[in-house]
């Protein structure tokens, strides 16, 4: 009954949203699903006003929040500790 999968989190968390950068962390793939509810009406209605392309963004979004899953169902973080130093 965690949100992180793998192993026990160290704390080593990332800055201002807390995703775990050493284990898998469920809270990605819920912030992904969670705010598709807000954010894909929101483009359908003010921005694609098309059927087919509002299909195409929310099966792209379900493919990134599912990807986002299993991801940290096999214990692998977003981002890990070495690809931000990498970007620093």
């Amino acid at each position: 009954m965690n949100h992180s999968v793998g192993a026990i989190n160290d704390n080593s968390n990332m800055w201002l949203i807390g995703w775990s950068k050493t284990v898998g962390d469920l809270r990605v793939s819920h912030f992904i699903g969670m705010h598709a509810l807000q954010l894909l009406p929101l483009l359908s209605f003010y921005i694609f006003k098309n059927t087919k392309a509002t299909i195409v963004v929310s099966i792209l979004y379900g493919l990134l929040a599912v990807s986002t899953l299993v991801q940290a169902l096999n214990g692998k973080p977003l981002i890990t500790e070495k690809k931000i130093e990498e970007l620093k």
